[in-house]
């Protein structure tokens, strides 16, 4: 008997597996992980991995009939590409276009990316094909909303010079990885979703002897996904360019000629399609091979915005960069508008919360300035405070390496020309005129609910009337009930009887507050003086110069493209763009914890030379 018997009984007893003691078989046990050996587990993804899955055929009837084989018209010879001028800042084209990833810093990950080619669909039919590479996981998503949590991947077309953002303007269309199919305000379900490593495949059908005419249709590994969607009436008659929008992914595209997940029907991919049939847009490149860079001067909230809108509207080729475009595409990528702001608020330095610690600081400002010397674009650095002030004036300009940019000071200050005081008094009047129209709708809304909460009372004061009518109707009735039978109405009614609990009420003294003694003057400036002494003797002294001004070089130089990363000298992990200037590295499946390295083509034999990072 006691714990000693009871510990003898159970060290004696043989011993079962831990499946059957819990009731469990040992097919339906959970297998743990390993963590010494195997690490912790993957966080799962709402993009699972789809290797393996052999893809559902749900049954489409399928119209599409094979390419004529006849056609021997002269193919496209130039690749598909991405041209800047038609992707977002956080864009990195990489492998000639074929991967493209996000900037994922300062809180860049919650914005969405677009790319749009530069190779437009104007007849005929042909297809595309995009694959999930990666889902990116950032810790700080833990903390904030579901909206901006969720990866994004979109796929479509779209006409020229339209939003993007793919799926939220009438002139594209788009699959998403949820299954729908959106454009504009338009949203529905009508395939699965698809999923990582997946080959999702967007055939273009714009033959107009085919009866599946203007219209675009998803592929899962080949196999049909949905029934041919209808192109919108804004898309008809316009060339459409493949488009791709994401966010927390890396995607691969594959424009042909050779697909990854063949049709059930023989169609030619992007690449080999027709010149006949196809619309290139120009490059953004100009003729010199030098872009412009603009630093508009003009003093803070005095019309430096409106010169800009007015700037922008008349050269659409140029890119904003300021902290107002980076809270529209904050708004634009799902993160709420916050309505209320800081008391230093401005246009060139606006101070919006949005709740998540690194985009409340502004912190994607330092990336977007640093990554966007490196994609060549023309931009107008819109830094009011920082375009006056002579050193921050500088630092800028210093980015923007003159080998590939003209860098151009706008002075917008003193009398503006009559065409601008006119735009901008349009602008003012449209602007009073959405206010007074949000007023007046917001004068009949409160209009309109006065008028039912006067409704409402009202039928609730004809409701306690006829309720005191039933009720002293039934009193004039027991009253005379009780008379006929010779009892008094003594006691019929309730008499009001006095309540025996009186509240009471408590008196509270106000405590005296004690004055808190004040610190010596004297004493803290003596403390301060001594700590900043201390502070100078321990400053290192600043070491000699010794190098010296080079010599004027003769003789042949190494070119720009000389010095490239990649190939053999560089690990499977590092995913070289921007012509090797910048250097990423893989991050999806735990790559994070692998070093990268890689080792430039070009190195020195003697001289003295420098290298920047």
């Amino acid at each position: 008997g006691g714990r000693a018997g009871a510990a003898k009984r159970a060290a004696m007893a043989p011993k079962r597996p831990i499946q059957q003691m819990r009731g469990m078989t040992p097919k339906a046990m959970p297998q743990m992980p390993n963590l010494l050996h195997d690490g912790p587990p993957a966080k799962v993804s709402r993009l699972e991995d789809a290797a393996g899955d052999a893809p559902a055929n749900p049954g489409f009837a399928e119209r599409e009939v094979d390419a004529s084989p006849g056609d021997t018209r002269p193919r496209l010879d130039a690749g598909v590409a991405f041209d800047p001028a038609d992707m977002t800042l956080n864009v990195l084209p990489a492998h000639d276009g074929r991967v493209l990833r996000a900037l994922s810093d300062g809180g860049l990950h919650f914005f969405l990316a677009g790319a749009r080619a530069s190779t437009g669909i104007a007849q005929g039919r042909y297809f595309f094909e995009v694959r999930v590479l990666e889902v990116l996981n950032p810790a700080d998503l833990r903390r904030t909303s579901h909206a901006i949590q969720k990866p994004v991947v979109r796929v479509g077309v779209s006409a020229a010079k339209s939003p993007l953002f793919l799926g939220e303007a009438e002139d594209g269309i788009c699959f998403d990885m949820d299954g729908y199919v959106a454009s504009g305000k338009q949203r529905s379900l009508v395939a699965r979703a698809f999923k990582r490593n997946q080959v999702v495949g967007l055939l273009v059908n714009l033959d107009q002897a085919s009866p599946n005419a203007n219209t675009i249709s998803l592929f899962h590994d080949g196999q049909r996904a949905c029934e041919p969607q209808p192109l919108p009436e804004a898309c008809k008659g316009k060339p459409l360019f493949p488009h791709i929008c994401f966010r927390h992914t890396s995607v691969q595209l594959n424009f042909g000629p050779s697909a990854l997940a063949p049709l059930p029907f023989k169609c030619p991919m992007l690449q080999d399609a027709a010149k006949a049939d196809v619309t290139l847009t120009p490059s953004s490149v100009p003729k010199d091979g030098k872009f412009t860079v603009v630093f508009p001067a003009a003093m803070p909230d005095h019309g430096g915005f409106d010169w800009l809108d007015t700037f922008l509207d008349e050269h659409p080729g140029f890119v904003e960069l300021s902290d107002r475009k980076l809270v529209e595409w904050a708004t634009a990528s799902g993160l709420p508008k916050p309505a209320k702001h800081g008391p230093k608020h401005s246009n060139d330095k606006p101070e919006w919360m949005f709740g998540v610690p690194s985009l409340d600081a502004l912190e994607m400002r330092k990336v977007v300035s640093a990554v966007a010397p490196l994609v060549p674009r023309q931009y107008v650095v819109m830094e009011l405070k920082s375009n006056l002030i002579e050193a921050e004036r500088a630092e800028m300009t210093r980015r923007f390496a003159p080998t590939l940019y003209r860098r151009i000071a706008e002075v917008v200050v003193g009398e503006p020309p009559e065409d601008f005081k006119q735009r901008v008094r349009a602008m003012v009047l449209k602007d009073k005129q959405a206010r007074l129209d949000d007023e007046f709708k917001q004068r009949q809304v409160d209009l309109q609910r006065k008028r039912a909460i006067e409704q409402k009372q009202k039928e609730m004061v004809e409701r306690r009337k006829a309720l005191a009518a039933q009720m002293q109707a039934k009193k004039d009735e027991q009253e005379a009930l009780l008379a006929q039978i010779g009892r008094g109405p003594d006691g019929a009614e309730g008499e009001p009887k006095d309540d025996p609990m009186e509240g009471t009420k408590d008196e509270a003294d106000g405590a005296a507050k004690e004055e808190a003694p004040e610190e010596g003057k004297e004493e803290a400036k003596e403390e301060a003086d001594a700590k900043m002494e201390d502070k100078k003797a321990k400053e290192p002294e600043k070491p000699k110069e010794l190098e010296q001004d080079a010599a004027e070089a003769a003789g042949p130089r190494v070119s720009p493209g000389d010095v490239a990363f990649g190939g053999s000298d560089s690990t499977l992990n590092v995913l070289p763009t921007m012509g090797g200037r910048l250097l990423l590295g893989l991050t999806e499946g735990g790559l994070q914890h692998l070093l990268a390295g890689t080792r430039a083509s070009v190195g020195l034999k003697s001289g003295r030379y420098m290298v920047e990072v």
